[in-house]
Protein backbone atom coordinates (compact mmCIF):
# COMPACT_ATOMS: atom_id res chain seq x y z
CA UNK A 1 0.00 0.00 0.00
CA UNK A 2 2.65 2.39 0.83
CA UNK A 3 4.97 1.89 -2.34
CA UNK A 4 1.22 2.69 -4.12
CA UNK A 5 1.01 6.31 -2.34
CA UNK A 6 4.29 6.81 -3.41
CA UNK A 7 3.99 5.69 -6.68
CA UNK A 8 0.84 8.01 -6.94
CA UNK A 9 2.90 10.74 -5.38
CA UNK A 10 5.63 10.85 -8.04
CA UNK A 11 3.30 10.40 -10.98
CA UNK A 12 1.13 13.96 -9.86
CA UNK A 13 4.64 15.26 -9.01
CA UNK A 14 5.73 14.36 -12.57
CA UNK A 15 2.37 15.50 -14.53
CA UNK A 16 2.16 18.95 -12.56
CA UNK A 17 6.38 19.97 -13.17
CA UNK A 18 5.15 18.32 -17.10
CA UNK A 19 2.13 20.88 -17.37
CA UNK A 20 4.57 23.49 -16.05
CA UNK A 21 6.84 22.95 -18.71
CA UNK A 22 4.50 22.87 -21.62
CA UNK A 23 2.62 25.94 -20.39
CA UNK A 24 6.52 27.45 -20.24
CA UNK A 25 6.79 26.26 -24.02
CA UNK A 26 3.50 26.76 -24.82
CA UNK A 27 2.53 28.83 -29.02
CA UNK A 28 1.74 33.14 -27.47
CA UNK A 29 1.01 35.06 -29.64
CA UNK A 30 3.68 37.82 -30.10
CA UNK A 31 4.30 39.09 -26.88
CA UNK A 32 5.70 42.68 -27.55
CA UNK A 33 5.59 44.60 -30.36
CA UNK A 34 8.34 43.82 -32.97
CA UNK A 35 9.63 47.15 -34.86
CA UNK A 36 12.53 48.08 -37.81
CA UNK A 37 14.92 48.88 -35.11
CA UNK A 38 14.72 46.01 -32.92
CA UNK A 39 14.83 43.78 -36.10
CA UNK A 40 17.87 45.92 -37.56
CA UNK A 41 19.88 45.90 -33.99
CA UNK A 42 18.66 41.76 -33.03
CA UNK A 43 21.95 39.98 -32.62
CA UNK A 44 21.91 35.92 -31.12
CA UNK A 45 25.55 36.33 -29.55
CA UNK A 46 23.84 38.70 -26.35
CA UNK A 47 22.81 34.83 -25.46
CA UNK A 48 26.49 33.28 -25.98
CA UNK A 49 26.77 33.53 -22.28
CA UNK A 50 23.89 31.01 -21.54
CA UNK A 51 26.04 28.26 -22.90
CA UNK A 52 28.74 28.06 -20.52
CA UNK A 53 26.62 29.72 -17.69
CA UNK A 54 26.25 25.81 -15.56
CA UNK A 55 29.39 24.52 -17.41
CA UNK A 56 30.85 22.12 -14.78
CA UNK A 57 34.29 23.69 -15.62
CA UNK A 58 33.97 27.40 -13.46
CA UNK A 59 32.50 24.91 -10.53
CA UNK A 60 35.47 22.43 -10.47
CA UNK A 61 37.94 25.34 -10.27
CA UNK A 62 36.33 27.23 -7.24
CA UNK A 63 36.50 23.77 -5.47
CA UNK A 64 39.94 23.35 -7.01
CA UNK A 65 40.83 26.87 -5.03
CA UNK A 66 39.07 25.86 -1.79
CA UNK A 67 35.94 27.88 -2.13
CA UNK A 68 33.46 26.17 0.57
CA UNK A 69 30.83 23.77 -1.14
CA UNK A 70 27.82 26.04 0.50
CA UNK A 71 29.15 28.71 -2.11
CA UNK A 72 29.55 26.23 -4.80
CA UNK A 73 25.72 25.44 -4.42
CA UNK A 74 24.73 29.15 -3.87
CA UNK A 75 26.24 30.10 -7.39
CA UNK A 76 25.01 27.70 -8.68
CA UNK A 77 21.19 27.82 -7.92
CA UNK A 78 21.83 31.94 -8.47
CA UNK A 79 23.19 31.09 -12.02
CA UNK A 80 20.12 28.45 -12.49
CA UNK A 81 17.70 31.72 -12.14
CA UNK A 82 19.72 33.78 -14.21
CA UNK A 83 19.55 30.88 -16.97
CA UNK A 84 15.89 30.75 -16.67
CA UNK A 85 15.48 34.92 -17.01
CA UNK A 86 18.04 34.40 -20.43
CA UNK A 87 15.49 31.48 -21.47
CA UNK A 88 12.54 33.83 -21.11
CA UNK A 89 14.17 36.29 -23.22
CA UNK A 90 15.14 33.52 -25.53
CA UNK A 91 11.74 32.36 -26.25
CA UNK A 92 10.62 36.14 -26.06
CA UNK A 93 12.88 36.94 -29.00
CA UNK A 94 12.13 33.98 -30.77
CA UNK A 95 8.48 34.62 -30.85
CA UNK A 96 9.16 38.17 -32.44
CA UNK A 97 11.33 37.20 -34.68
CA UNK A 98 8.71 34.11 -35.43
CA UNK A 99 5.58 37.05 -35.88
CA UNK A 100 7.86 39.10 -38.28
CA UNK A 101 9.17 36.14 -40.15
CA UNK A 102 5.26 34.94 -40.82
CA UNK A 103 4.29 39.02 -41.48
CA UNK A 104 6.18 39.26 -44.30
CA UNK A 105 5.62 35.58 -45.07
CA UNK A 106 1.87 36.51 -45.49
CA UNK A 107 2.50 40.20 -47.16
CA UNK A 108 4.81 38.60 -49.53
CA UNK A 109 3.12 38.53 -53.12
CA UNK A 110 4.45 35.14 -54.38
CA UNK A 111 3.57 32.01 -52.27
CA UNK A 112 6.28 30.34 -50.27
CA UNK A 113 4.82 27.03 -49.05
CA UNK A 114 8.28 25.65 -48.51
CA UNK A 115 9.38 28.57 -46.44
CA UNK A 116 6.07 28.11 -44.24
CA UNK A 117 6.94 24.88 -43.49
CA UNK A 118 10.11 25.59 -42.24
CA UNK A 119 8.96 28.53 -40.13
CA UNK A 120 6.65 25.83 -38.60
CA UNK A 121 9.38 23.60 -38.45
CA UNK A 122 11.65 25.43 -37.11
CA UNK A 123 9.11 26.80 -34.14
CA UNK A 124 8.36 23.22 -33.32
CA UNK A 125 12.07 22.40 -32.78
CA UNK A 126 12.91 25.43 -30.89
CA UNK A 127 10.18 24.57 -27.97
CA UNK A 128 11.37 21.23 -28.13
CA UNK A 129 14.90 22.66 -27.42
CA UNK A 130 13.13 25.65 -24.83
CA UNK A 131 11.61 22.40 -23.25
CA UNK A 132 14.90 20.03 -22.84
CA UNK A 133 16.64 22.98 -21.60
CA UNK A 134 13.72 23.79 -18.82
CA UNK A 135 13.75 20.27 -18.07
CA UNK A 136 17.40 20.40 -17.50
CA UNK A 137 17.39 23.33 -15.37
CA UNK A 138 14.69 21.62 -13.00
CA UNK A 139 16.76 18.16 -12.66
CA UNK A 140 19.87 20.46 -12.02
CA UNK A 141 18.02 21.19 -9.02
CA UNK A 142 17.94 18.07 -7.97
CA UNK A 143 21.57 17.37 -8.87
CA UNK A 144 20.98 15.57 -11.81
CA UNK A 145 23.16 17.21 -14.05
CA UNK A 146 23.62 20.43 -15.82
CA UNK A 147 21.84 22.42 -18.86
CA UNK A 148 23.15 22.57 -21.90
CA UNK A 149 21.29 25.70 -23.65
CA UNK A 150 23.39 25.93 -26.74
CA UNK A 151 20.48 24.23 -29.17
CA UNK A 152 17.95 26.54 -27.79
CA UNK A 153 20.20 29.30 -29.13
CA UNK A 154 20.78 26.99 -32.57
CA UNK A 155 17.09 27.39 -33.05
CA UNK A 156 17.20 31.40 -32.81
CA UNK A 157 19.97 31.63 -34.79
CA UNK A 158 17.81 29.06 -37.47
CA UNK A 159 14.79 31.48 -37.58
CA UNK A 160 17.18 34.52 -37.55
CA UNK A 161 18.87 33.62 -40.46
CA UNK A 162 15.68 33.03 -41.90
CA UNK A 163 14.48 36.06 -41.19
CA UNK A 164 16.92 37.83 -43.13
CA UNK A 165 16.64 36.19 -46.07
CA UNK A 166 12.66 36.35 -46.12
CA UNK A 167 13.40 40.23 -45.33
CA UNK A 168 15.49 40.39 -48.41
CA UNK A 169 13.66 38.59 -50.63
CA UNK A 170 10.82 40.68 -49.42
CA UNK A 171 12.78 43.85 -49.91
CA UNK A 172 14.12 42.72 -53.42
CA UNK A 173 10.76 41.73 -54.74
CA UNK A 174 9.07 45.07 -53.31
CA UNK A 175 11.93 46.75 -55.40
CA UNK A 176 10.68 45.07 -58.79
CA UNK A 177 7.20 46.35 -58.57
Amino acid sequence: MPLTLVLIAALVAFGTILAYLLYCVALRTRSDETDGIWLQTFSVDRYQPIKRMLAATDYDYLRSRGVPPRAVRRLRAERRQICGIYLNNVVRDFNRLHWAAQTILVASEEDQPELAVRLVRTRAEFQRNVFVARLRLWLDVLGLGGTDAGRVLDGLEVLSTQFQSLAASHVRSAAQV
